[in-house]
């Protein structure tokens, strides 16, 4: 049964997306998802997210940068001797209502330097599209569905799941090896396929 069902429904992808396009226009000003794009995409060289340059800044600068940020109320640094660990940061309140308040910033270390930069937010998957188009590469599995913008810099996750496809929250990654995208890492983003992955693991 569920194979006629994706037989069916995933063909009709494109008139969905074009119908999701219309539906969500007429629901939200476009002032809605220039601040999606503001949020994500700093002013300063990608990779960048909140002053801090994953593959360049020390562990160190990074916490700086983030304990002068006004989004941010408190920095923890968990590092071994041999300068691997994390970092992580508690919402002061004054952060945008995109981000997911509850669960804290992370950065991974690696040899004193931070590696890459993970924000769980509410942004929806179907309101990224929207704002930056189509994903460049992606993937997924049953658990996660990863999809890359590499001229933007960051890449999202959300959990794969058929009905909610679209409505998933997704967590922002940025990441050292962003400032040289390597397309070859990744599978060109097939949007059949992915949700045929999502709906074949929920049936």
């Amino acid at each position: 049964m569920t194979r006629i069902w994706l037989q069916l429904i995933l063909p009709l992808n494109l008139i969905f997306i074009v119908l999701l396009t219309g539906v969500f226009t007429l629901f939200y000003d476009s002032a809605y998802f220039d601040r999606i794009r503001s949020f994500i995409i700093s002013d300063c060289a990608k990779p960048c997210f909140m002053g801090v340059h994953p593959g360049t800044m020390t562990v160190d600068e990074a916490e700086t940068a983030l304990g002068q940020n006004q989004w941010v109320n408190r920095v923890n640094v968990s590092l071994s001797s041999l300068g691997y660990g994390t970092l992580n940061w508690r919402w002061s309140g004054e952060q945008p209502d995109f981000v997911s308040a509850n669960n804290n910033g992370l950065s991974q270390i690696n040899d004193q330097i931070v590696d890459s930069l993970l924000i769980r937010t509410r942004i929806r998957f179907g309101d990224i599209w929207l704002a930056f188009g189509a994903p460049e590469r992606g993937n997924a599995d049953s658990l996660y569905h990863i999809a890359d913008y590499p001229i933007y810099g960051f890449s999202i996750r959300s959990y794969t799941e058929c009905e909610e496809f679209w409505e998933a929250p997704v967590d922002i990654f940025i990441a050292s090896w962003h400032a040289n995208y390597r397309y070859e890492l990744r599978r060109v983003y097939d949007l059949n396929r992915i949700q045929q992955i999502a709906c074949e693991g929920d049936g």
